[in-house]
């Protein structure tokens, strides 16, 4: 009895720790893609921060977490209280989410009059086209008159 509780037991162990060893398998992936997610972020931030001047300001926003995506969602007031402390750099930086909607609304305005344009000119093609299938049809109309004609004649010379 002693030797199959022994066994059991540690049958138990093996499979708990195989569990614990997958288990550990996924959280490191897990922490693995957030570690690399987080870094694309801050990445991120931080080259928009250069490209604009404010650099300086990276590791308040880096000790703050503050990423592009929470960027359009801070207040003069937060951006504040984390150290950047004159309106002039607060001013860019809120002004930021306002310049990205204008240039894609500009994008999307450019892509809509390419989109006017080409329609505008396949519809002038299909009113030629309409044109042209009217003109057709009219001689055509002019054609069987004249062949009706035609048979009328040849009835009455009969």
């Amino acid at each position: 009895m002693i030797f199959q509780r022994d066994t059991v037991s540690r049958l138990a162990l093996r499979l708990t720790m195989s569990r614990i060893a997958a288990t550990l398998t996924v959280v490191g992936a897990l922490l693995f893609s957030a570690g690399a997610a987080w870094a694309e972020e801050t990445n991120d931030i931080s080259n928009w921060l250069k490209s604009e001047d404010l650099e300086k300001f990276e590791e308040q926003f880096l000790n703050n977490d503050v990423t592009l995506g929470i960027l359009p969602e801070l207040t003069d007031a937060e951006l504040k209280e984390i150290g950047i402390d004159t309106i002039g750099a607060r001013k860019r930086i809120l002004r930021k989410p306002y310049e990205d909607d204008l240039k894609a609304s500009e994008t999307e305005a450019s892509q809509l009059e390419a989109t006017v344009e080409r329609d505008e000119i396949e519809a002038s093609r299909l009113a030629a086209l309409l044109r042209d299938s009217e003109d057709e049809v009219n001689q055509l109309a002019r054609a069987l008159v004249d062949s009706e004609d035609k048979v009328r004649e040849l009835q009455d010379s009969f």
